[in-house]
């Protein structure tokens, strides 16, 4: 991706992060994953459809939820093969035109962390 502003429109969707991604998850992330995951939500306001959506028979079932993988470049610069993070979110509504891009989790994919604390999360508020 380039520096230079970026001359495409935005969708009419607006993108949310959720308190707990901004208080719990990005502190956490070195600078150069923070600037990598900065991106991934940068290009979410173009594209609501980004990544791919999460399996439905997955221990963790994220029903409506898609995943991004990314991460920073080695130490040289280089992509990597095996992105280590994943960036989980959803459209709301999940049918017709979409309003909002919902961002849940930034975690490491290891240990299916990134899916065990979106579950966590969508769980948590449709209690409330």
């Amino acid at each position: 991706m380039s520096s230079r502003a970026d001359s495409r429109d935005p969708g009419p969707h607006r993108v949310e992060v959720w308190e707990e991604v901004l208080t719990l998850d990005v502190p956490k992330l070195d600078k150069d994953v923070q600037r990598a995951a900065a991106e991934v939500v940068k290009e979410l306001h173009y594209n609501p459809y980004l990544g791919d959506a999460t399996f439905e028979q997955h221990e963790f079932s994220l029903p409506g939820c898609r995943k991004v993988k990314f991460d920073a470049p080695d130490k040289r610069g280089r992509r990597r093969k095996q992105p280590r993070f994943r960036l989980i979110y959803r459209n709301e509504p999940s049918d017709g035109s979409i309003a909002v891009v919902a961002i849940i989790a930034i975690h490491e994919r290891r240990n299916l962390i990134a899916y065990r604390i979106a579950k966590l999360r969508i769980t948590r508020r449709e209690r409330e």
